[in-house]
């Protein structure tokens, strides 16, 4: 099919999913990244913050089975009251993810009066390193501090050590990933 266009797109990501429920995140280091048109505006548009990130959540009604992502600009979750509006019209759940070193105020969401913990999933990023457990410290006191708020809500914690290049491979190589 025709990827300049994402409308083109959108139908193989749900087709490839089948009938489970995902949540669709937008990653901030692509906006920008595409170079055909109309698909760069259609999906540069979903990273505009304007009116509680509405042209993101709009397309999310339109994907079956696609849970929200809580959006932030420059790692500031913006318009919160409206997104949690926006979330809660879908009545798919929300999934709040925290970066490493990027988002900065994710209290101000979840100690937030429409925060529902029961209809939540919490998403620690710790991001990439080659020796990952320097970052256990920060993931396990961000969980410390969620806990602390709902005891009870679902938490996932993700980080890679994988390389971050391959560069220095040529047809075949061996490396070693020490977890």
């Amino acid at each position: 099919g025709d990827h300049h266009d994402m409308e083109n797109t959108w139908p193989i990501y749900t087709k490839a999913v089948g009938e489970y429920r995902y949540g669709l995140d937008i990653d901030r280091k692509k906006f920008g990244a595409t170079k055909a048109e109309p698909a760069r505006a259609q999906f540069d548009a979903l990273f505009l913050p304007d009116n509680g990130f509405s042209n993101y959540y709009e397309k999310i009604a339109q994907l079956e089975g696609a849970i929200p992502v809580f959006r932030s600009a420059g790692g500031i979750f913006q318009d919160i009251d409206i997104q949690f509006d926006n979330a809660i019209s879908l009545d798919r759940g929300i999934i709040i993810r925290i970066e490493r070193d990027f988002t900065r105020n994710w209290m101000d969401v979840l100690t937030h009066e429409k925060f529902n913990y029961e209809d939540a999933l919490i998403v620690i990023d710790a991001g990439w390193a080659l020796d990952i457990l320097q970052h256990e410290f920060w993931s396990s006191s961000i969980i410390t501090q969620i806990l602390d708020i709902a005891p009870e809500i679902e938490i996932v914690s993700v980080s890679s050590c994988s390389p971050n290049s391959f560069s220095h491979i040529d047809e075949k190589g061996i490396f070693s990933i020490d977890d």
